[in-house]
């Protein structure tokens, strides 16, 4: 089978490009490790970032920093743009990457040259529309746990009424109502993804 792909020299051309296109990352750093066979990728200038999933066997566990080429699928999950089918071919490891701190409000940002499609293109911002869209990007937050369920609490910094949505992708304790928490994750036009037990700390304690 011929198929065609798009070489985009980073991670935002290639989300303006719509779902169902296949597309060739050269460059990109590791962020962190997703649930099983999957990851997340940022530009190597920190510009942007999204999330890559393909078939374990070809799709190593990787450090944070590593440097990869990435060539898959586009696709939308949840309202996320993804790299999907994807192989993922390491090359180096850099230092590890850094989570970008921001307000609640921040998370998820402005709207992307997204259009709902079908085909999906560009990318969806997040709750309050505020400020550089920022969806897959490792971002760190912070704030008063207000609610909390199973997989899933809410925490306030006095800058997003009604609070940041956080849900746990892997079993982790949840923090009480009422506890202060620095959480690391993934940006999503929904809030804040989490892929392990330790980007959940409690200040003060």
């Amino acid at each position: 089978q011929v198929r065609v792909v798009e070489e985009a020299p980073n991670i935002s051309a290639a989300k303006l490009l719509p779902d169902g296109t296949w597309v060739r990352l050269p460059d990109a750093r590791v962020a962190g490790m997703g649930v099983g066979s999957e990851c997340f990728i940022a530009d190597v200038d920190g510009g942007a970032g999204i999330k890559v999933s393909g078939e374990w066997t070809s799709f190593p566990y990787m450090l944070s920093g590593t440097r990869a080429a990435v060539a898959g699928v586009l696709s939308t999950v949840n309202g996320s743009r993804a790299v999907s089918q994807a192989d993922v071919m390491p090359w180096s490891v850099d230092a590890p990457s850094s989570a970008v701190g921001m307000s609640n409000r921040s998370v998820g940002g402005v709207d992307y040259a997204y259009n709902p499609g079908p085909p999906v293109s560009g990318q969806m911002g997040g709750v309050s529309g505020y400020g550089p869209n920022n969806v897959g990007k490792q971002v760190t937050v912070w704030g008063r746990v207000t609610s909390s369920s199973r997989g899933v609490f809410t925490i306030d910094d006095g800058t997003l009424p009604g609070g940041l949505t956080v849900s746990c992708r892997v079993q982790a304790a949840r923090p009480g109502v009422g506890t202060f928490v620095r959480v690391t994750g993934i940006a999503t036009p929904h809030g804040v993804d989490v892929y392990a037990n330790g980007d959940i700390q409690r200040i003060g304690e």
